[in-house]
């Protein structure tokens, strides 16, 4: 498996530290934190209202649109 370095700063490296078991990695944490957020909870966390918006809008396009074209799928479009 090919790996990828990146830099933290120190407080970054505490919390991960924190979170990391004596039998993981910092990928396993980096990955576990990942899958537990979805992008609604990181737009939460924006103040920016119109941003947070725009997120929900394309979130619910998506969805419809995913809808649709299972839709489409199904009747051999």
């Amino acid at each position: 498996m090919s790996t990828k370095t990146l830099s933290v700063d120190e407080e970054a490296y505490e919390l991960l530290k924190k979170e990391k078991g004596e039998d993981e990695s910092f990928s396993d944490v980096i990955k576990k934190i990942a899958k537990e957020k979805s992008l609604m909870d990181i737009a939460g966390i924006w103040e920016d209202d119109e941003l947070r918006k725009k997120v929900e809008d394309t979130k619910e396009w998506t969805k419809k649109d995913c809808s649709r074209r299972q839709k489409d799928h199904e009747e051999g479009r």
